[in-house]
């Protein structure tokens, strides 16, 4: 596990936190940073602010009119975690590159509300979007525009597991948990209430693992919020 190297600060607006952004480790091509629950991770038709559009801000301090900011993955505003972020654009078409052929791995740890049915095992559905565009729904089925999301689970600790997505579905973790009768604590979208959560859920982007663009050198990074 590392060590925050230093942290930002995100700018104030209505509909999101002033909140600390962590960077966990800065190259030249990239960095690793926590992105904290509550905070975008790209840029919407709002004008919230993001995470990219706050560290596009200090990458312009740094290199001005060569600045390049491109995140690799996403998550969802309410979850926190870590997120890899392109400093180049050679490096983000190369962790494009190893996304696309699964060589890029991300843990997660969830709190749920319920238990599984089992300590450890692999979840298979088929997801899609509902029809607002602001929710997956599940099924245990192929259907029409659903796409098969995989994750395989192990409990650490009473309601509390670690997960590794074999796909990246959207919100495929939380819809995935849900469907099978175990919500992530705090994720009222996918409980019966059914409205998007306004405060951080349990459900955080805790590892990464991918190669360094430019040494070729396996990364494995690792942070604990909680």
């Amino acid at each position: 596990m590392v060590q925050t190297a230093y942290s930002v600060h995100s700018a104030p607006h209505e509909n999101s936190p002033h909140v600390n952004i962590n960077i966990i480790l800065e190259q030249p091509h990239y960095w690793v940073v926590f992105k904290p629950a509550g905070l975008l991770t790209e840029t919407d038709r709002s004008d919230e602010p993001s995470l990219e559009t706050e560290l596009l801000k200090l990458e312009q301090l740094k290199r001005f009119d060569k600045a390049y900011v491109r995140v690799i993955h996403r998550l969802d505003k309410w979850v926190g975690g870590l997120v890899l972020v392109a400093r180049r654009k050679s490096a983000h078409v190369a962790f494009q590159q190893m996304v696309e052929a699964g060589q890029f791995q991300k843990t997660y740890h969830a709190f749920v509300s319920k238990p599984l049915p089992h300590p450890t095992g692999e979840l298979s559905h088929w997801i899609a979007r509902d029809p607002s565009g602001k929710k997956a729904t599940v099924s245990s089925k192929k259907r029409p525009d659903s796409r098969l999301a995989t994750l395989k689970y192990i409990l650490l600790k009473d309601n509390h597991y670690e997960i590794t997505l074999k796909t990246g579905r959207y919100h495929q973790i939380r819809a995935q948990l849900a469907f099978m009768g175990s919500p992530i604590i705090g994720d009222t979208l996918y409980t019966q209430r059914g409205l998007p959560p306004q405060n951080p859920i349990k459900l955080y982007a805790v590892a990464l693992g991918f190669n360094d663009p430019a040494t070729g050198v396996w990364q494995d990074i690792s942070f604990m919020p909680y």
